[in-house]
C-alpha cells in the first residue's frame, strides 16, 4: 500500500479551501503545509517498511533514514544522509550514525513553554507518538522525536532520545539560502540536551 495521488489531492484541496477562506495568516499557512509534507513523508516511510502488511501500523514508527528518503528527492536525501558533523573530526555519515534510529509521530502538539524543548519532552512525545510545534521565539518550529534504538539495549528512555529540529523561514528570501549560518539551529539556543 502507498499514499494514493487521490489522498494527496484531497489533502491539498482541503488546505486550498482553508487558505481561500483566509482562516490562517501567511506564516501559519506555511507551517500547515510543512506539517502536511512531514506527515505524508512519515506515512510513506511507514508504508514502505511495512509493505507486506495489509494495513500498516502507523504508530509503530519508521527508521529515520527512510523518513528522510521519503521527505526529500533521492539526490537531496543522499546528500543529507552522506553528510557528517561540521564540529567534529569524525567522518561518520548521518546514515551510519543513525542507522538504528526511529521516528514515531502520528500527530502534532503545540508546546507553550521552554519545558517542551527538553530531551524529557522528546521522550514523552515519542511515547505518545507526537511531534512538537514550538512557539515562534524558540528558534525551532517543529521537533520530531527520535529514538536511538542501539542505545541502552533498545530500551526506550530519555538517554536514548534526540530530535529532528526544523526551522521554517518566514519568509525565505534568496539571500537566506546563501548563508548556511542563517539556516543553522544552535543547540545552545534550543537547550534540548541537559
Amino acid at each position: 500500500p502507498s499514499i494514493s495521488p487521490l489522498q494527496i489531492s484531497r489533502a491539498v484541496d482541503i488546505l486550498a479551501e482553508i487558505m481561500d477562506c483566509e482562516l490562517l495568516d501567511m506564516g501559519e499557512r506555511g507551517e500547515v503545509i510543512a506539517r502536511l509534507l512531514l506527515m505524508l513523508a512519515y506515512d510513506q516511510a511507514v508504508e514502505r517498511e511495512q509493505s507486506r502488511v495489509v494495513t500498516p501500523f502507523y504508530s509503530q514508527g519508521c527508521k529515520l533514514n527512510n523518513f528522510i528518503k521519503a521527505l526529500f528527492t533521492p539526490e537531496i536525501a543522499d546528500r543529507i544522509l552522506d553528510s557528517s558533523p561540521d564540529d567534529s573530526r569524525s567522518k561518520f555519515k548521518l546514515r551510519d550514525a543513525f542507522a538504528d534510529a526511529f521516528v514515531r509521530f502520528t500527530h502534532f502538539v503545540k508546546m507553550d513553554d521552554a519545558a517542551g524543548s527538553t530531551i524529557n519532552a522528546m521522550y514523552a512525545a515519542f511515547l505518545r507518538g507526537m511531534a512538537a510545534i514550538y512557539h515562534h521565539d524558540a528558534g525551532v518550529d517543529i521537533a520530531i522525536p527520535v529514538f536511538l534504538r542501539g542505545v541502552f539495549d533498545g530500551v526506550i528512555r530519555q538517554g536514548a532520545m534526540t530530535a529532528v529540529l526544523i526551522r521554517l523561514m518566514h519568509p525565505l528570501r534568496p539571500h537566506d539560502l546563501k548563508s548556511a549560518a542563517r539556516l543553522m539551529i544552535d543547540q545552545a539556543d534550543v537547550d534540548l540536551f541537559p
